[in-house]
């Protein structure tokens, strides 16, 4: 499983893991809470719905794991 993060917010050095593309129909784009994310099975999935400047595609274990 695999999600998108946000690689040029200012906002991202305050939280840890940074800011993750929200689930769909959500208020905001962004969430620091990796269970508000928006979760993609493959990495290929994600990487259709990634904003290539300013998003990059990490696995939940990663993420988790703290290796991102």
């Amino acid at each position: 499983m695999y999600v998108i993060i946000k690689t040029d917010s200012p906002e991202r050095s305050k939280y840890k893991k940074g800011f993750f593309v929200s689930k769909l129909g959500s208020a905001e784009s962004y969430t620091p809470d990796i269970l508000k994310a928006r979760i993609f099975k493959t990495s290929k999935e994600a990487e259709k719905n990634c904003c290539k400047e300013n998003e990059i595609v990490k696995s939940v274990y990663e993420v988790l794991s703290n290796n991102h």
